[in-house]
């Protein structure tokens, strides 16, 4: 019927150590997805917190999120995207503005977390930075969401009066205009 394929090493002496590679890789990952699942609790328990008025319980949850992966920028984003409505120049914003900055580094061209950062650069009277973000974000919108792109062009323009550059967003906001955009 054939050649017989015979192998250098014969398998039955190792079987017990590729069982055991086996159970360990499926350990690994079942504790992977239970700890992402508790990630994700957490998050999900924020934003629960968060839509009840309950900041303080919002925070705990999504700084709890963060220690459970510190290399996803979800828990990141729910965190800064929270410490937007703290008081201005305090310790809550200034700890937004750094997870925000985390966020971005670790999400790269996510539209949603390049807003976030540009927003708290806009509160902290930090227009240049402000700016910068939001160039970020119009390529990352552009590259993943490009039917949100004339309300980002518009919020771009926003940072330019802001920055006191006035022919810049008067020329943004005619070409925002030739294109048809009218709600900004």
């Amino acid at each position: 019927v054939g050649d017989a394929v015979t192998l250098p090493i014969s398998p039955a002496p190792h079987l017990p150590a590729f069982r055991l590679a086996a159970v360990v890789l499926c350990a690994a990952g079942l504790l992977w997805a239970g700890l992402r699942g508790l990630e994700y609790g957490q998050i999900s328990q924020g934003d629960q917190a968060q839509a009840q008025g309950d900041t303080a319980t919002a925070l705990a949850h999504y700084q709890a999120a963060a220690r459970f992966n510190p290399l996803d920028a979800a828990p990141r984003k729910a965190l800064a995207g929270l410490s937007l409505a703290a008081p201005a120049n305090s310790a809550q914003q200034a700890a937004g503005l750094d997870a925000a900055r985390q966020a971005v580094a670790l999400a790269g061209y996510d539209p949603e977390t390049h807003y976030l950062l540009a927003r708290h650069y806009q509160q902290r009277g930090n227009p240049g930075d402000a700016e910068q973000s939001l160039q970020e974000l119009t390529l990352a919108a552009s590259l993943r969401h490009p039917s949100q792109a004339p309300y980002i062009f518009a919020e771009l323009g926003r940072s330019y009066l802001a920055a006191g550059r006035l022919t810049e967003a008067r020329d943004l906001y005619r070409a925002l205009v030739r294109a048809g955009v009218t709600a900004m």
